[in-house]
């Protein structure tokens, strides 16, 4: 990533412009990370759970999904859901009528489905249930590294901050993912 600031803003400005770029490159790693790893979730092809009726989200299904999940990995898993899945799964109730997407002011999550955090990224194209640490291994640099150059924007009158970092994750244990197929 890399940011120009033009030299006059940060002569003048008593903005902390350098504190700025770290705060919103570590922003940024932490969106590149979650989409790396939605990405592992989207590309998964074992696991799949079938639905009961293709293309209609029922209770059945979740139950499928979450029972789907071999018990060893339930405990610390967490359902992924994108906003036409969390819209699908509002409407859904239990066999007593009661509603099984249960909103948790308390998490950052927001919503709880059987105990378990729901994580919404609009990105994922598969309702799963996943035990992240397990399914995935996720390595970044220790730190992101800032470099401030004007060398590289002198003849705008600018400075330039790169922020570089290494993210990459992996897909780890295939058994501790399931989603449901089409």
């Amino acid at each position: 990533m890399v940011v120009p600031v033009s030299n006059t803003t940060l002569a003048k400005s008593s903005f902390d412009f350098e504190g700025f770029v770290r705060e919103q490159g570590q922003v940024a790693i932490e969106k590149c990370i979650a989409g790396k790893m939605i990405g592992v979730i989207n590309g998964a092809t074992a696991g799949s759970i079938d639905r009961e009726t293709t293309g209609v989200l029922t209770y059945q299904d979740i139950v499928n999904l979450y029972l789907g999940l071999k018990q060893e990995y339930r405990d610390s898993a967490v359902f992924v859901a994108n906003d036409a899945d969390l819209k699908a799964l509002m409407g859904l109730t239990d066999n007593n009528g009661m509603p099984i997407l249960v909103r948790d002011l308390t998490t950052a999550y927001g919503f709880t489905l059987f105990g378990r955090p729901v994580v919404q990224d609009d990105r994922a194209t598969k309702l799963a249930f996943v035990n992240i640490e397990k399914a995935m291994a996720v390595a970044c640099g220790e730190e992101a590294q800032i470099k401030k150059s004007e060398d590289a924007l002198f003849l705008s009158n600018s400075t330039a901050f790169r922020i570089v970092v290494d993210v990459d994750v992996k897909a780890t244990i295939e058994d501790a993912l399931v989603f449901l197929g089409a």
